[in-house]
């Protein structure tokens, strides 16, 4: 009798993975209102050359997120069977109208999570994703997630005729793989000229 294949074995196989509630209260309910309280305040806003869809409000590596994304890290590690290094998080406000075309990710997103944080919408809104040529759907209601192989699989989401939907992504890259110099998006701030002189990191 053969027995169900690990997550690990899944991720690795299959090339994505769906987790159910992998952020639950309170630690989801903190995250979607300090993300909304943002928004409404009108300071959820980032500089346009971190921004894909310029009219969407947006953050990258808020302090909150990269906190959120350091606690789910030893699970994620757990789970797929790989030691990662973080890269960076971007947090983003869907409004009515929005879309994502279909895209992979740079360098520093080897290894990818989306995490739905709250939404107002009538009907839960898919995120698509291209594997080895086929086509796959995703629902994901507050707190569910999808784990995916950023720089290999595209995705995107079709039109969004909601009111709002909170999405945050976290990206690491393989500790043991050939992105290692993406950790903490190092390379990519360098060629922005963000960052200059040697990367501080600080572990607590």
């Amino acid at each position: 009798m053969s027995s169900e294949p690990t997550a690990a074995e899944k991720f690795e196989n299959e090339r994505y993975l769906f987790v159910n509630s992998l952020l639950s209260h309170p630690l989801l309910s903190i995250a979607y209102l300090y993300t909304m309280k943002m928004y409404r305040s009108g300071t959820l806003l980032t500089s346009p050359e971190f921004q894909e869809l310029k009219n969407t409000p947006a953050k990258y590596c808020d302090l909150l997120m990269n906190s959120i994304q350091d606690v789910i890290k030893p699970l994620l590690e757990e789970g797929i069977g790989i030691k990662l290094f973080p890269s960076f998080t971007y947090l983003r406000v869907y409004q009515p109208g929005d879309s994502l075309a279909p895209h992979t990710d740079r360098p520093s997103g080897e290894i990818s999570i989306t995490l739905n944080l709250g939404c107002s919408s009538e009907k839960a809104w898919p995120i698509f994703l291209e594997v080895n040529g086929t086509n796959h759907e995703v629902v994901m209601q507050p707190g569910d997630a999808l784990i995916y192989h950023g720089i290999e699989s595209s995705h995107w989401r079709e039109e969004f005729t909601g009111e709002h939907h909170t999405q945050l992504t976290l990206h690491y890259v393989d500790q043991n793989g050939p992105y290692t110099e993406h950790r903490f998006d190092e390379a990519y701030l360098r060629s922005k000229g963000v960052l200059q002189g040697d990367l501080e990191i600080m572990s607590i």
